[in-house]
């Protein structure tokens, strides 16, 4: 097997969590899950994602939980 070094330098948080990622006009370019999370990215599972480019700038809405005795949204 080839090993190779790892080049994330956060902390991966696993965690299954509804993602959509949009363009800067608003439209949906992909919705999925997470699979990790960091401060720095995180890794995505979506089915048929459309014009993702590693330039190209997008938004990516994450829904979180509500925590025991937190206010929700």
């Amino acid at each position: 097997s080839v090993r190779t070094e790892e080049r994330r330098c956060g902390r991966r948080l696993a965690g299954s969590y509804p993602v959509v990622v949009r363009d800067r006009r608003g439209r949906v370019l992909a919705r999925g899950r997470t699979g990790n999370v960091s401060q720095t990215g995180l890794y995505l599972l979506a089915d048929r994602p459309r014009d993702i480019r590693p330039e190209r700038t997008v938004l990516v809405e994450i829904v979180l939980p509500v925590s025991p005795g937190t206010a929700s949204p």
